[in-house]
């Protein structure tokens, strides 16, 4: 894993996160403290938020009190890392507070990840999959101030009228009541920058303008720069700095 972080990465985690030196090799310098909890969470927050990115995590807003959001957490066996410093310092962000959620290390199997933030103080909940699943199904049962995420279609449409960023992907909803055609829900328009191009095939094709007429509402949108969001709450993002863009632009539309 220390092979996926560069010199930059592990000079970071010495310093703000167990305030160390780096010495004149960072990673033969960390491996001596790779056996620490903290340390190997802090190389696995450092690899998911700067290197491999997140793919179809949920988002959740939280409505109670970080206590008590961590409190719900440990019932379901995760534990919560605050990281703050790293985030601020490493990675230039301004958030604040930042807590990595993680599995227990010790126990076999795939470690679930999350990250709780405090953003111009609101709290979000992300989630990858396999933990999104679970929270879900805990929302079924328990009332635990946590709640999806879900951004009505109107928004979205909102922010397709107001990006500057390439929109490489829409998928819009298809209404049957509408279409008369049953077993068909959603129909996506891809190519490398679809708010440029789909104006011009419209006008272009007037048979096409009986075919636009179908288009529901959009309910997921994907940018150029590796962000994809959904109705449902659902996000991809390359990097850290992504989600930081991504709520600039859910922030624009509220």
């Amino acid at each position: 894993m220390l092979g996926d972080l560069s010199d930059g990465d592990i000079s970071a985690i010495l310093h703000y996160v167990l305030n160390k030196p780096s010495g004149n090799d960072p990673k033969r310098t960390l491996k001596k403290y790779i056996r620490y909890n903290r340390t190997k969470k802090a190389v696995l927050f450092v690899r998911r938020f700067g290197r491999l990115g997140m793919k179809y995590w949920g988002i959740y807003r939280l409505a109670v009190s970080l206590r008590k959001i961590r409190s719900f957490l440990k019932t379901i066996g995760l534990e919560t890392t605050n990281f703050t410093n790293l985030v601020r310092g490493h990675f230039g962000i301004e958030l604040k507070y930042s807590y990595y959620v993680t599995s227990d290390l010790s126990k076999k199997g795939d470690i679930l990840e999350g990250l709780i933030i405090c953003a111009d103080d609101e709290k979000y909940l992300l989630a990858c999959p396999e933990l999104s699943e679970i929270i879900d199904k805990k929302m079924e049962t328990i009332e635990c101030g946590v709640v999806r995420y879900v951004i009505p279609p109107y928004l979205l449409k909102k922010l397709l009228g107001e990006t500057k960023d390439t929109v490489i992907s829409i998928v819009y909803s298809l209404n049957p009541q509408i279409t008369g055609v049953r077993g068909v829900e959603e129909l996506e328009i891809r190519g490398p920058d679809v708010m440029r191009g789909l104006p011009y095939l419209i006008a272009r094709l007037d048979k096409f303008k009986g075919i636009i007429s179908l288009f529901g509402p959009p309910v997921r949108i994907t940018f150029a720069n590796g962000i994809m969001i959904d109705r449902k709450g659902v996000f991809c993002a390359n990097n850290i700095w992504g989600i930081e863009k991504l709520f600039r632009m859910l922030k624009k539309i509220r």
